[in-house]
């Protein structure tokens, strides 16, 4: 089963939007999964021919027919003799004799050979739902224990006079002394009179008559010659038991009372013979033949309801070729007088009514001779044996050939017709048949077929109720077919019910289960569709983790190892489009060369040239390449992708249900070379693809949608090269179209949405509005930018992304919704960096969007003339890792004033916050990576109950804005000790806004510009680590700090910091309110939270102090190397030692710029602690002005450089 699987284009799409790529659909190992079972105990086992071969073929056998004692079975059977040892055998019992037998018969009977002698029982009929038949008739034995008894099995096809013995079912030899073990005697006892005499069966009298000894003779051999050929085919065998059939009818004159058996004998092979070889105009010689036997079988003869059940079969195969109604009426009347004789539950009215049904299926002329194949069931009436079928089944799904797969499916539905529901093998043929159904669906796409397949799975599961031992292969077969009605309908019902079935089949199968490993891939398929189409993270994880589960029992040569190989591999590959890691990406490229390449240990390729599953790993590493080549740049990724892919369409061929996968992925490929190199001969190529791809999808196939989308695509950037404007009405037409096709859940709009608004950017771009104001457009692709970032289901990082583009045409254009553009990508960007456990994760996910969003996005509300606005912004946008860190320490306790449930909401709050709260534990080099995603998940769930939990929260009164970003009258009240200058220095312009206790801030233009602002700064970090001179050090540095210069002041803006961890400082004194570091200390710029205070006996690294509870300090002076520098790539996050410790709760703080000269700094620490406690009192809120005193009473001392007087700068109060 495989499947156009679409991929939700790269998140960041170029100014054209980007093609989908199209990883090939998770390989489910179990697709056909066939209900074989030991379904009967097997007494004596016969071997049988283990090749089958195919319904039309006719395999070479011997001439002459086996040895009379030698017996083939179809199917299983069980025979069994009870013995209670007076003289007499109690009983012998047999089991599902009908079972395999291909001609209905009147009976069954033994017979037993002992001592030269031969018994037989009575002829014993059997009812449709009767699996054992039993003979009670006593037969006298042998006293010595070493004589040898031969109990054979027959089917007898007559009630009256009969012909031989019929067809051998089974036969088998036991010791006298055997029987005694079995029946717990020691010894056979005397019989003591002829009080039993009549019930004891007498031996059968030895033929004297020469013609009758040939008439059973030749009967025999025809039987046993017919039966062998319905097992091998042979058409020798067929033709010899009809030349043994017909001398019998030769010797039987008219008034024989064994003539009709003969003819009827003989009427069966020759319409056997005439379906065999297609000679249906020979079809009246059968039907002549059982005329006759009618004719001789007088109203009330006991097999006369089964000689006209024959002629009206007969009868019936001859309306169908030639058209004769007559043959149809007298068929009729023929079946309606069996229907009224014969019992309702015996095997004779059952063949009626199937043989009723298929003439209402089958009119004249409507049966073709090739399809009727060699014997069909319509024969006989009585199906093969449950095993015999599911061989059949098994090896019919191994070729491609659609008249033998019909026949068998055909074979099924006669055998399942036959057998009542209360029958035990039902089930089994039930889940058979429907596994061959939903092959043919997926072979020839008739949707008849899929929901048929469900239906029959649903019934099989239902007559295996809980604590069944076959119930988990139905739930198995159910949810493939819930799972494949999916994939071709869309409805989201189905898939839930797979996930569910999917869940119980795996609670079912132990550890070392051999089906275990296909339940985990086959769930994890299930997961990975529905995070396809509902894009929730929490699938995808489930999805990943069970695939490596199943990959983990998969080792090297294990033939489903390239199976689960590629399964992970998707799942790795979607989950790099979700959240960029590109570990992810790396590893789904390995694993998918290993499914390509992977050698079992006879040393053939598993996925040869040929294979059926090559051109499946073909398209998947060259998607995994495609990608790479998008994110990384090396043009042999792309070359490779498209080599691979234009190979995987070349083994696709036109039938092919992923021939349209094929097309689409080569053309997105080609396209994306094009962008990169210019060819038009792979744009023209990539454009024709596109189309055939999506002439091979119907209106309804799930990935139409995404067809279209590509093929808007590949327009779009047909436009944008040749300015052809139908080109970009068709893109904008095929996008419409697609949005239309998608469900409200799918995450798949959001890339929609981005190629719609990218395509009405270009329109406007080129002036097509016609409404001469040029705005039409442009309002359509802000709309469709803002809808894109608002797809829940496409994920944090899709809709990020979105929203940065949604900013640079907003800013482009000046158009009204950019304020709100940014608005709503800071608040994505906080969200995506809250679902990272790690703090050194969340600052490199920082590094991949523009490090100046805040001060952009501030700067566009001073703009506006919203002073009041900015500063919200700015509050909101920086320092986001140290606020997520803080919001897990928030106090809460007024909430459990509210009532019963919001105390309830507050104990689940501080438990989920001090469980986030906790540092991730440090991943050795030696850390398997199933461990880390199993944390990663445990984060994530964690951080989505959070959350929920604080959602629950604010709908308590008076919590209406808990956690969410201050407003500015909240931020406003930090001035009540002097007015807060907030410098903004962005590309938009260059500010000051000026915070004022009671009065609405003022903002101020400074005259200096961001560019010349970020030259200066570098100047200041040259001159400052450049080895001079003192003297001309200084002069340098004077020059630049005066171009520095600014005509304000500036503070910086304190966090509030509540209480969390109980850890002290191990290295400061406890009873001081004070703490001074003096140091070596460095700032890591790589992972910023392992900058540290080299201490003598340890690194005290910034995660540490983040972890402590330092809030009775008032203050700390850090004189040590840099212990206020940042990340220039994160400015607004200042992650350095310094801010550590005033968000550990110390209030105010000294830190460095750069390195520190100890012993030219001496004087400048001891003149700060003079102004910082001159009155013998040490008060936090002086630490600003006596820094700034200290700086200036050494600014005529030539002993301390300028660069080591302002080395220093304070933070917070």
């Amino acid at each position: 089963m495989s499947s156009f699987v679409p991929d939700p284009l790269d998140d960041f799409p170029p100014p054209l939007g980007e093609e989908p790529n199209h990883p090939e659909h998770p390989q489910d190992p179990g697709e056909a999964n066939l209900d074989i079972s030991e379904m009967l105990q097997v007494v004596v086992n016969n071997p049988l021919d283990d090749t089958l071969p195919p319904l039309s073929e006719e395999p070479s056998q011997p001439e002459h027919p086996h040895d009379q004692e030698e017996t083939h079975l179809n199917g299983i059977q069980c025979v069994a003799i009870t013995a209670c040892i007076d003289d007499f055998p109690q009983a012998i019992r047999a089991t599902d004799l009908t079972l395999g037998l291909q001609r209905i018969p009147a009976g069954f009977h033994v017979t037993v050979q002992a001592d030269g002698a031969e018994w037989q029982t009575g002829r014993k009929p059997v009812h449709v739902d009767q699996t054992v038949v039993e003979w009670n008739e006593h037969i006298l034995l042998s006293s010595e224990p070493s004589s040898k008894v031969r109990v054979s099995v027959y089917a007898s096809f007559e009630l009256g006079p009969m012909l031989g013995h019929g067809e051998l079912l089974r036969t088998f030899e036991i010791s006298v002394g055997e029987l005694l073990v079995r029946s717990g005697k020691s010894h056979l006892e005397q019989r003591r009179s002829d009080e039993h005499e009549a019930l004891v069966l007498r031996p059968l009298t030895p033929l004297t008559s020469g013609d009758m000894q040939t008439l059973v003779l030749k009967t025999d051999a025809g039987h046993r010659l017919l039966a062998r050929y319905r097992r091998t085919q042979n058409s020798r065998d067929l033709d010899q038991s009809i030349r043994h059939f017909e001398r019998p009818s030769d010797l039987c004159p008219i008034d024989h009372p064994c003539r009709p058996a003969a003819l009827c004998n003989l009427a069966n092979a020759k319409f056997v013979s005439c379906q065999a070889n297609g000679t249906y105009l020979d079809l009246d010689i059968p039907i002549s033949l059982f005329q006759d036997a009618v004719d001789l079988r007088f109203t009330g003869h006991p097999d006369r309801p089964v000689t006209q059940l024959y002629l009206a079969i007969a009868l019936l195969s001859r309306f169908a070729q030639r058209g004769f109604q007559t043959d149809a009426d007298a068929a009729e009347e023929l079946l309606c007088d069996v229907l009224d004789i014969c019992h309702v539950n015996s095997h004779v009215y059952r063949a009626a009514l199937l043989a009723i049904e298929m003439s209402a299926l089958h009119p004249a002329g409507s049966i073709d001779a090739n399809d009727l194949g060699q014997e069909r069931p319509v024969v006989s009436m009585l199906p093969l044996s449950p095993d015999e079928l599911a061989r059949r089944a098994q090896w019919c799904l191994r070729r491609d050939d659609p008249r033998i797969l019909d026949e068998v499916i055909s074979l099924h539905y006669d055998a399942l017709g036959y057998y009542s529901t209360a029958h035990a093998q039902r089930a089994h043929l039930l889940c058979n048949l429907g596994s061959m159904l939903l092959t043919r669906f997926e072979r020839r796409g008739n949707s008849q077929d899929l929901d048929k397949a469900i239906a029959l799975q649903r019934e099989a599961l239902a007559l295996r109720p809980v604590g069944h031992p076959d119930r988990s292969a139905s739930l198995f077969n159910l949810a493939t077919g819930f799972s494949s009605r999916f994939e071709h309908r869309g409805n989201s019902q189905d898939l839930d019910e797979a996930i569910v079935l999917g869940r119980e089949v795996l609670a079912l199968l132990p550890v070392g289960h051999p089906y275990r490993s296909a339940s985990f891939s086959n769930l994890g398929i299930h997961l990975s569709t529905r995070f396809k189409h509902r894009g929730k993270d929490q699938d995808l994880d489930e999805a990943i983790s069970l695939q490596r589960k199943g990959l983990s029992l998969h080792l090297i040569g294990h033939p489903d190892r390239a199976t689960s190989l590629n399964n992970l591999a998707i799942g790795l590959f979607f989950r790099f489009e979700r959240r960029g890691n590109g570990q992810d990406l790396d590893e789904a490229i390995v694993l998918y060369r290993e499914a390509l390449a992977l050698l079992p240990r006879e040393g053939l390729a598993l996925h040869p040239v040929g294979h059926s599953d090559r051109s499946a790993s073909l398209n998947n590493l060259a998607m995994g390449l495609s990608l790479r080549f998008k994110h990384r740049g090396n043009d042999q990724d792309l070359d490779e992708a498209i080599m691979l892919q234009r190979e995987a369409l070349a083994l696709r061929p036109v039938s092919d249900p992923d021939r349209s996968m094929s097309f689409g992925n080569l053309g997105s490929l080609l396209s994306t070379r094009f962008k990169h190199r210019g060819n038009d001969q792979d744009l023209d190529e990539a454009i024709m693809l596109q189309r055939e791809a999506l002439a091979l999808l119907p209106d309804d196939h799930p990935d139409r949608p995404f067809s279209l989308n590509n093929l808007g695509n590949h327009l779009s950037t047909s436009f944008g090269h040749r300015g052809n404007v139908p080109d970009l009405n068709e893109s904008i037409e095929s996008y419409r179209c697609a949005l239309t096709l998608l469900t409200q859940d799918d995450p798949g709009q959001s890339m929609i949405h981005l190629s719609l608004a990218t395509v009405y950017v270009l329109f406007h771009q080129a002036g097509l509005d016609g409404t001469g104001q040029d705005t039409d457009s442009l309002n359509a692709a802000m709309h469709h930018f803002k809808a894109a970032s608002n797809v829940v289901s496409g994920g944090l990082l899709s809709r990020l992304r979105a929203s940065v583009h949604w900013i640079a045409h907003a800013e482009q254009h000046m158009h009204g919704t950019e304020l709100e553009a940014y608005a709503t990508s800071m608040q994505l960007l906080d969200a995506y960096m809250s679902a990272t456990a790690s703090v050194s994760s969340r600052h490199n996910a920082t590094k991949f969007f523009p490090p100046t969003l805040t001060v952009n996005a501030a700067s566009r509300a001073l703009r506006s003339g919203d002073v009041c606005r900015a500063v919200e912004l700015l509050e909101q946008g920086r320092t986001l890792i140290w606020t997520q860190i803080a919001r897990f320490r928030t106090p809460i306790d007024t909430l459990q004033e509210r009532g019963d449930h919001a105390e309830t909401l507050m104990m689940k709050f501080r438990y989920l916050s001090s469980l986030l709260d906790k540092p991730p534990a440090k991943d050795s080099e030696g850390t398997r990576r199933v461990d880390v995603e199993a944390e990663a998940t445990r984060y994530r769930r964690l951080v989505e109950d959070w959350n929920t939990t604080v959602e629950e929260i604010r709908k308590v009164k008076g919590f209406s804005r808990f956690l969410l970003p201050p407003l500015f009258l909240d931020l406003q009240d930090a001035a009540r000790d002097g007015p807060i200058i907030v410098l903004i220095a962005s590309k938009l312009s260059c500010a000051a806004i000026i915070v004022l206790h009671q009065e609405p801030p003022v903002s101020v233009e400074l005259t200096i510009n961001v560019e010349n602002l970020g030259r200066l700064v570098i100047a200041l970090q040259q001159t400052v680590e450049k080895e001079a001179g003192p003297q001309e050090t200084q002069a340098k540095l004077i020059e630049t700090l005066r171009k520095l210069s600014l005509p304000v002041s500036f503070a910086a803006i304190g966090q509030n910091h509540p209480p969390g961890h109980k850890f002290p400082l191990t290295c400061v004194e406890p009873e001081l309110d004070l703490i001074h570091f003096a140091c070596h200390g460095t700032q890591n710029f790589v992972e910023p939270f392992k900058s540290a205070f080299l201490m003598r006996d340890q690194l005290l690294q910034l995660l540490d102090i983040s972890q402590m509870d330092l809030s009775r300090h008032e203050f700390a002076f850090l004189s040590a190397c840099e212990t206020a520098v940042g990340d220039f790539n994160t400015p607004d996050e200042v992650i350095h030692l310094a801010a550590g410790l005033q968000f550990s709760g110390v209030k105010s703080v000294v830190g460095t710029l750069w390195k520190v000269n100890d012993s030219t700094v001496q004087r400048l620490v001891e003149a700060f602690y003079k102004n910082f406690c001159g009155d013998g009192k040490m008060n936090s809120k002086r630490a600003a002005r006596a820094l700034h005193k200290a700086v200036q009473s050494l600014a005529c001392d030539k002993d301390v450089p300028l660069d080591q007087r302002i080395v220093f700068m304070h933070i917070g109060l």
